[in-house]
């Protein structure tokens, strides 16, 4: 059975800054959201905050690993951090140019 998921209905209030992008998980039902004031937040489709994280950095994009199990964000900097949706905090960081640790 499929359900509708009205964006409008149930925005969630108090984000910093405007949307930069959203990325639903293709596994789970989570959705990924990034905001100009360099926030990326987790939300249930009921809006349900599983986690947030202040990056340091403006995001650049976002993007779900296959399984859904991390969350890619990719920074202004040339950076790429991942982001473990089981632990809700960071798995890997890299700086351009360098491997991640």
């Amino acid at each position: 059975m499929s359900t509708a998921f009205d964006v409008s209905s149930g925005f969630p209030r108090g984000l910093g800054g405007e949307l930069v992008a959203m990325e639903w998980c293709p596994t789970m039902d989570l959705l990924a959201i990034a905001t100009t004031d360099s926030q990326v937040a987790v939300y249930r489709v009921n809006w349900q905050r599983l986690f947030a994280i202040a990056t340091g950095h403006p995001v650049h994009c976002i993007a779900w690993r296959p399984d859904g199990q991390q969350l890619a964000v990719g920074l202004s900097d040339g950076s790429v951090a991942l982001y473990s949706v089981e632990v809700r905090g960071r798995a890997c960081y890299g700086a351009a140019g360098r491997s991640l640790t």
